[in-house]
């Protein structure tokens, strides 16, 4: 692992980014190549290739958030969220993939921000995928899993396509969840921050922020953060923070905002996942190839408020999916290569509200609505269908939600009795002070977010420059 500098907290910084994320990366770039002084406050450690030894049971308890994901009070849902430098980029597929312009359309409605258009945020697409590497995957790569998805949907005459990441000299070493050992993803580890630590960047890890006394009227910033065991406080004069959508409400909550902004921990959102396994007579390989490479690509679909993607990962990760006990669950185990799997995503309404309990833990809670239920079960039908198509002798759908895209908890609008941060991400009432990450996202999006969440980023690095000034 790549160790702090020893004196990091005692200079003085031009901004300072609280998490060290997908959008953290893309800040700490920008603002760098534009000669300031940055440093980035990260949670969790920063790694290097060689520190991501294939052990899953290693790699969920540190590489993620409380230990593997955190819940909802009723363990309906399952969230789960990267911890170190790359953030989720650490941990996911790295699937790089651009909003609909009717997600621009929502957004633009809701926040009033007129750059929120598809042309507008294609020039900042380019600008944060020229820094990448990427690769549609060859569906001669495509695992027997992925194969299955194809034969299934296009026996069902529904539109596909092969999924697009970020990645080079990929070996489908399914290691992915817990850091590529290869260097091949293009995780901000690998991309923005490099790029960010040899122009200068101090990347300050291990690095836990427990609030931010905010300044008024030209006084700097304080950030109560923990540090080699010990509490300490930075003195910023400029803040971003980025440290996620559960991380960002969680400071600002014990940062005490949420009585002059009551939208902070609201609109939460986060493409409720459903995984379907189908058992085959055959074995399909499950962890062998490219094993998330097949999206759904029908505009039923995208109407019905869904997409469909081909799922797997390594063992433990898949055994723990299965769910069930005892003797069923031994049985399936026993014949884990013969099941297939596919996730649906829906794109929810934004019901979910971020809170903290009497001792300062998250508290989350994300109900289905009725609406996110009907697009819930015209994906299961479809999954089904897909499956059965394929030749599946049986299907299995897990009875708990996974939240992976979380977004929404500090909207963009125009009004703070309703949002968070105006249409230059500077929090409502506060100056110097910015939220640049996927919280801020006004609605739903229903894929991906990484993408966005760079190109956004990209897009704030302006006027958080132009602030520090």
């Amino acid at each position: 692992m790549i160790p702090n500098a020893p004196d990091a907290l005692d200079r003085r910084y031009d901004v300072t980014i609280i998490g060290g994320g997908a959008a953290g990366g893309v800040l700490s770039k920008e603002l760098t190549d534009r000669g300031m002084a940055v440093a980035v406050l990260e949670a969790g450690s920063n790694y290097e290739s060689k520190d991501f030894l294939p052990f899953e049971q290693i790699y969920q308890a540190k590489r993620f958030w409380s230990g593997g994901f955190e819940t909802d009070p009723y363990f309906k849902f399952i969230f789960i969220r990267g911890k170190g430098v790359g953030g989720s980029t650490l941990v996911n597929q790295c699937l790089i993939d651009r909003f609909r312009p009717e997600v621009f359309d929502s957004w633009r409605e809701v926040s009033g921000k007129p750059e929120f258009n598809a042309e507008e945020m294609n020039k900042w697409y380019n600008r944060v995928e020229g820094e990448l590497q990427l690769e549609a995957i060859d569906p001669d790569t495509f695992n027997l899993n992925n194969q299955m998805m194809v034969k299934g949907m296009e026996a069902c005459e529904y539109k596909w396509k092969p999924l697009r990441r970020a990645q080079t000299h990929c070996e489908d070493c399914v290691h992915c969840l817990g850091g590529c050992p290869l260097g091949s993803k293009q995780g901000t580890n690998e991309t923005f921050f490099k790029k960010a630590r040899e122009d200068g960047c101090e990347i300050i890890a291990d690095c836990e922020i427990e609030s931010v006394e905010f300044g008024q009227s030209g006084t700097d910033h304080t950030i109560n953060l923990t540090l080699d065991g010990k509490r300490q406080r930075l003195r910023a004069p400029l803040v971003v923070l980025t440290a996620g959508t559960l991380g960002t409400a969680k400071i600002l909550l014990k940062s005490g905002l949420k009585e002059r902004l009551p939208a902070v921990g609201e609109n939460f959102a986060c493409h409720p996942q459903r995984l379907v396994f189908g058992e085959f007579e055959d074995d399909l390989h499950l962890f062998d190839g490219s094993f998330q490479a097949v999206a759904s690509d029908d505009e039923q679909f995208v109407k019905d408020g869904f997409k469909l993607e081909c799922i797997a990962g390594p063992p433990i990760t898949a055994a723990i999916a299965m769910g069930d006990f005892g003797e069923d669950h031994k049985r399936k185990l026993r014949r884990i290569r013969h099941f297939g799997a596919l996730e649906s995503a829906i794109r929810d309404d934004n019901a979910g509200e971020i809170s903290l309990d009497k001792k300062g833990r998250l508290v989350i809670n994300k109900p289905l609505t009725d609406s996110d239920n009907r697009k819930l079960e015209k994906a299961l039908e479809a999954i089904h269908n897909i499956l059965h198509a394929a030749g599946a002798k049986s299907t299995d759908v897990i009875g708990m939600d996974i939240g992976l895209h979380l977004q929404g908890t500090c909207r963009m609008g125009t009004h703070p009795s309703t949002s968070v941060v105006d249409h230059n991400w500077n929090i409502h009432g506060i100056e110097r002070a910015f939220i640049c990450d996927a919280s801020t996202f006004p609605t739903s999006t229903g894929i991906n977010l990484v993408d966005t969440v760079m190109a956004q980023a990209a897009m704030a690095s302006e006027k958080v420059a132009e602030a520090a000034v």
